[in-house]
């Protein structure tokens, strides 16, 4: 069976159960379970620029012993599928307008996304998949679009 995780709004308990595609991104998935296995709570982030998606972003302290120079790109796009999870890392400085280093773990809620910032085009490896729970995960992400605050914890629920 393959791993997997979840993301729980804590707001309103609502959980989207996401199965990690190993074959496709194994040093994503590798890396990001190493987190997932110590989980993590953020405040999510909805994007601006690229449409339906929300992002859980690494906070510094879960990322020890991971590095996200070792990754690279793999199974990646543009243009994301509703119910894809996806990563991206962005070092210090890589753009003008984003001076710390960010990881984001992105969920796509819904369809015409496509990841776009102020400076372009950019591609992030999709590395899962919501396979339970995306009606009421998305519609908990559409309320983050429009200004409600959300509180997301990502755990792993399988070995």
């Amino acid at each position: 069976m393959a791993k997997r995780f979840q993301v729980e709004v804590l707001e309103t308990g609502v959980k989207a159960i996401v199965e990690l595609l190993e074959s496709d991104a194994p040093r994503t998935c590798a890396a990001l379970w190493q987190i997932l296995k110590g989980g993590y709570q953020v405040n999510a982030v909805h994007a601006r620029w690229s449409g339906p998606e929300v992002a859980a972003l690494v906070p510094p302290e879960a990322r020890a012993g991971v590095d996200a120079t070792s990754i690279g790109i793999e199974n990646a796009t543009t243009y994301p599928a509703r119910g894809d999870v996806c990563w991206m890392h962005r070092p210090a400085g890589m753009y003008r307008f984003m001076k710390e280093e960010a990881w984001d773990v992105a969920f796509i809620y819904d369809d015409e996304c496509r990841f776009y910032i102020p400076s372009g085009m950019v591609s992030l490896n999709v590395w899962g998949k919501i396979v339970e729970g995306l009606e009421e995960f998305a519609t908990e992400c559409s309320r983050v679009c429009h200004g409600e605050r959300k509180t997301l914890r990502l755990s792993s629920i399988s070995e």
